[in-house]
């Protein structure tokens, strides 16, 4: 089991470079925030504003992918005071910040497309894979 968060589930949900590497390790399972779900909802709302999605498909994946989540998901308030010490210590946003508490306190890997996060998880010895 590992954590994947909203980068590299967006990732996956528009088919973006190395969209299948992330497929497999959500086949080998992996877990995320509920928040991930709105983030990753918004990617594809983002690629229908600016046009790269028409209307039809923005809907279709969407509902596709509410529908069959292909993670488990966790809620993520538990997860906030650590959270706060993350963010504030390395500087960055709570949401990010929610994923390496999860991996940390769960003490499983962080799959990431995220640099900067990325980055703090080793700062953390948290393990972690960027793609």
């Amino acid at each position: 089991m590992k954590v994947i968060d909203a980068s590299s589930l967006a990732k996956f949900v528009n088919r973006e470079r190395g969209w299948k590497t992330i497929e497999y390790y959500m086949v080998e399972g992996c877990i995320t925030l509920d928040l991930a779900i709105k983030e990753v909802l918004n990617s594809l709302w983002k690629r229908y504003v600016k046009g790269e999605f028409n209307l039809e498909l923005v809907q279709k994946i969407m509902l596709e992918f509410i529908n069959n989540l292909p993670v488990k998901t966790i809620e993520q308030s538990i997860f906030l005071a650590e959270a706060i010490k993350i963010s504030l210590k390395h500087k960055i946003t709570i949401y990010d910040s929610l994923y390496l508490a999860l991996a940390m306190k769960e003490g499983l890997e962080l799959i990431t497309s995220d640099e900067k996060q990325y980055k703090v998880a080793l700062e953390e010895n948290i393990r972690a894979t960027i793609i």
